[in-house]
């Protein structure tokens, strides 16, 4: 089983921070305000599918750069 170091609950946060930072590149328009409230929305995967916070790609980026 993979074994994450961090809070998983921040994804989110994490990823706001990453791009702030210029770390993580990304191309989409993240979708209005009212859309993100009523359904779950990945940043990373700019899909309705999940929410950044259960991304498990991402979750694994993230251990794998603090392992790193």
């Amino acid at each position: 089983e993979f074994k994450f170091t961090f809070d998983v609950s921040k994804c989110d946060m994490i990823f706001d921070e990453l791009a702030r930072l210029g770390k993580i590149k990304f191309s989409h328009t993240m979708p209005s305000m009212d859309e993100l409230k009523r359904r779950a929305y990945c940043k990373f995967h700019n899909t309705f599918s999940h929410a950044t916070n259960d991304c498990n790609v991402l979750r694994r980026q993230i251990q794998s750069a603090i392992n790193k």
